[in-house]
């Protein structure tokens, strides 16, 4: 009869260490796939951006590209756009690149601590 108990215990000692391995596993799966599923959001995101960025840089080059057409050719624009508008567009342009390296340059520097400082 006192073998049988041991036995009976060894055998509920042996399930709940399966139930825990089992329990262990599903957790760490569940998490790796919650950190998988939001990298896939975040570059997802970045893509959708890039793509976004892509298709505003496109339209203004054909916007600029048919600005400067007449100017190429030499004729006269139909629309009497002057070349004064064609600078102030090349100027708005350069203006947003380098306020966007500014505001990137300026993120880093914030991030970065002063070294003279100590």
């Amino acid at each position: 009869h006192d073998r049988k108990a041991k036995d009976i215990t060894y055998e509920k000692q042996r399930q709940l260490l399966d139930h825990h391995r089992e329990r262990k596993f599903r957790s760490q799966r569940n998490m790796y796939l919650a950190g998988f599923s939001l990298t896939l959001i975040f570059v997802i995101a970045r893509l959708t951006r890039l793509m976004q960025e892509s298709i505003e840089l496109e339209d203004e080059c054909e916007r600029l590209r048919n600005l400067l057409e007449p100017v190429k050719t030499g004729d006269e624009n139909p629309d009497g756009i002057e070349m004064r508008s064609f600078l102030g567009s090349m100027g708005s342009i350069l203006h947003r690149k380098s306020s966007t390296s500014s505001n990137k340059s300026d993120k880093e520097a914030e991030e970065k601590p002063d070294k003279k400082k100590d």
